[in-house]
């Protein structure tokens, strides 16, 4: 981790050689006294240079301050002392303040980045310039040590060599101060050699730190004599810090969840849980239909947002794009080329998944993003300035999630954007819904057929639910297929049917609401046909669903490979709903048979079919004038009368001439049977069975038997007896 530190000035000692005394016993005490208090003063001051370097590697190893307590000689507060979270602790010594000085030089020990971004230990004179301490071979000194580089891997063999050892990383020198003959002297090299930096006859400077301050829970904040000041993060804030990131990252990873169930038609939200405090939510546990779950917490704003809210927007080429929001700022997120990071796959580029993280500069953690394989990149405010990182709960990424439609979670982000993705229960009642649409049209289908063709009705039956509720009707046909029409959703759907336009042929349309019934053509411009026609085959459209970008599910018409969106009475396209509404209609406005036919009149109005009930071979009536003859039956005759008209009807749906013989005893003259009748469209037959006597009055009982056949080994007999 790269850390940025500007200079920080930590040891200064000044000291003044001065003091004229009229007693040569008083300049040796008080010489003596001045060299005892350099001393004690060169021993605080190499233990605050060594607290310094433990400061500056407790932000290298995230060994962070736990506590900060007054620390005592004597009972006697000289400093303080700085506890860390691995249990060590290290004394810091506010110093003494010193008369003037004469003639003295005081070294200042302090702490500067490279060039490489490393940190060096400087030294600056009083009145002079700092510059960087160096070895015997001019090389500046390590305060922090720094990490080696990972060795390169060697190339794979059977079971994969060894890669190279990697370089072994540079350990910070800690560098000490010595007060001999008069004078000051550093040593870089642990005491081993040591190199004078000024001369050390005045009095003790003054104190090098003048405040330790830990009003912010996240830093303790040192602050020096000379005005400048550091800051190391606390051990709780830290955890805190660390906290937070984990729960950015876990939000993003949602809005990412999200972002791509929007493009994905088979992840819809199977439920959704909210964990409430009191009155207020706190968070929503999100299941998918793919068994995956997401926690979206709601969380509360902070004492100065600090938190950046990272939300994902629809761009106006309709793709889902990252953005970050600082304060009441909102911009996208770029990558190193200035490109808008994409949060969804879409055209062949897959979405990219941001990741929160913090860096200490200067000792403060800032927030910082990071995108795919790339560098992780701060996180900038409006001025351009790193956003610091806190503890602090920011603005949530999500402000709510609304699912009283019933059809759509509907998310709504920080930033007032809202992300739609359908239920899984109203896309299951949805998908329900278009197929019993598309049952509906497929029997709209055969019965247009049936009105072509010679197909009857060969048995109806009501479907009922246990709650009494007829929904629909299923219908046998005579040429073996079986239809079933349901009544439909009383919804926002759209409703298909035929109807015959001038030409005298059956065309598929469509209509919505209350708009106008339209026909439904195929790419070329062409109505749709319904049923063959001209050598042409009809065809059968289909009802379905196109998801959008925005995630709204959108009705259309598919004929083969054309698709076309059903439009309401303003020609907007019609969002797909399987809930309840006032303006939905059913697919047939009713459905009643008697005993000839079954009448359907379609909700749109434009047709009613009437298909003949399917009729077994049977004589309906056999009457002589007004008289029903029955099976058996027995004519009176008179002696005026020679002949006889007996009238019968037969039915039947699969003949279309009957069998009729007879039989009679001699008595009877002839018999013959009229011109008969047939009505297709109610499969009956009608005709006379004429008979005519030789003789008048009759003698005896004359007996006829008529046979009426339907060819196929089916025979009604009847026997009529004059006398």
């Amino acid at each position: 981790m790269k850390r940025s530190f500007k200079a920080i000035l930590l040891l200064s000692a000044a000291f003044f050689f001065a003091g004229c005394t009229t007693g040569l016993e008083t300049e040796i005490n008080d010489l003596a006294k001045r060299v005892t208090d350099l001393e004690t003063y060169c021993a605080e001051l190499n233990t605050n240079i060594s607290t310094l370097q433990t400061l500056a590697n407790a932000l290298k190893s995230q060994n962070y301050i736990s506590g900060v307590s007054d620390y005592k000689e004597d009972g006697v507060k000289v400093g303080y002392q700085i506890n860390f979270s691995d249990g060590t602790y290290v004394v810091i010594y506010n110093g003494k303040d010193g008369a003037d000085g004469k003639d003295g030089d005081t070294p200042v020990i302090g702490i500067a980045e490279g060039e490489d971004g490393n940190l060096y230990w400087t030294v600056t004179y009083s009145g002079g310039t700092t510059t960087f301490l160096t070895d015997s071979l001019g090389n500046k000194i390590l305060a922090v040590g720094i990490d080696g580089k990972d060795g390169k891997d060697g190339e794979k063999g059977d079971q994969g060599d060894t890669g190279d050892t990697g370089a072994t990383g540079s350990d910070g020198i800690t560098p000490q101060l010595k007060i001999d003959d008069g004078y000051w002297y550093v040593s870089v090299d642990a005491g081993q050699t040591w190199t004078e930096v000024g001369q050390a006859t005045g009095d003790a400077g003054d104190a090098v730190f003048e405040s330790v301050d830990t009003s912010d829970p996240d830093y303790v904040v040192f602050t020096l004599v000379d005005g400048t000041s550091f800051s190391v993060p606390t051990e709780s804030a830290f955890t805190s810090i660390s906290d937070k990131v984990e729960e950015m990252n876990e939000q993003i990873t949602a809005v990412s969840k999200l972002v791509d169930s929007i493009f994905t038609n088979s992840v819809f939200v199977s439920s959704i849980t909210f964990n409430i405090d009191g009155s207020d939510t706190l968070s929503y546990n999100v299941t998918f239909s793919d068994g995956t779950a997401i926690v979206l917490n709601k969380g509360v704003n902070g004492k100065d947002a600090s938190v950046p809210e990272v939300t994902a927007s629809k761009y106006e080429d309709g793709v889902y794009y990252w953005q970050v929001t600082v304060g009441d700022s909102t911009s996208w997120m770029l990558d190193g080329e200035g490109n808008m990071i994409q949060a969804a796959a879409s055209d062949g580029n897959d979405g990219i998944t941001p990741v929160v993280g913090v860096e200490d500069s200067a000792g403060i953690y800032y927030w910082t993003m990071q995108y795919g394989d790339g560098n992780a990149e701060w996180v900038l405010d409006p001025e351009g300035g790193k956003v610091k990182a806190s503890s602090e709960d920011g603005t949530s990424f999500f402000a709510n999630v609304d699912v009283s439609s019933g059809e759509y979670a509907i998310f709504t982000m920080a930033d007032s954007s809202v992300v739609k993705i359908p239920l899984y229960s109203a896309y299951e009642a949805l998908m329900g819904a278009i197929d019993t649409i598309n049952t509906n049209i497929n029997s709209m289908s055969e019965l247009a057929e049936a009105l072509e063709e010679r197909t009857y009705i060969k048995e109806t039956e009501a479907i009922i639910y246990s709650d009494g509720d007829t929904v629909g009707y299923y219908i046998s046909l005579s040429n073996g297929k079986s239809l079933y029409l349901y009544n439909g959703l009383d919804a926002a759907a759209p409703v298909m049917g035929v109807a015959q336009d001038t030409d005298g042929i059956y065309y598929w349309t469509v209509r919505y609401g209350t708009s106008r019934v339209n026909w439904v053509y195929d790419d070329e411009g062409n109505k749709v046909k319904a049923v063959a026609e001209d050598g042409e085959d009809g065809s059968t459209p289909a009802i379905s669903v196109s998801k959008e970008e925005d995630g709204l599910y959108y009705w259309v018409v598919v004929n083969g490979s054309d698709t076309t969106y059903v439009e309401d009475s303003e020609g907007n396209k019609v969002t797909a709903s399987a809930v309840k509404g006032e303006d939905g209609t059913s697919f047939f406005s009713s459905v009643t048979s008697d005993s000839d036919y079954l009448t359907i009149v379609l909700a749109d109005s434009t047709t009613t079919f009437r298909i003949p009930i399917y009729k077994e071979f049977a004589l309906t009536d056999w009457t002589y004038g007004e008289n029903e003859m029955g099976t058996e039956y027995t004519l009176t005759t008179t002696g005026e009368t020679t002949s006889y008209a007996l009238n019968f009807t037969l039915s039947c749906s699969y003949i279309t001439d009957p069998e009729i013989q007879y039989y009679t005893t001699s008595g009877i003259e002839s018999v013959s049977v009229g011109e008969i009748s047939y009505d297709s469209n109610l499969s009956t037959f009608t005709g006379t069975i004429n008979v005519t006597f030789n003789v008048t009055p009759l003698i005896g009982t004359q007996k006829l038997l008529l046979f009426f056949g339907d060819g196929k080994g089916k025979v009604v007999m009847r026997s009529v007896y004059f006398n």
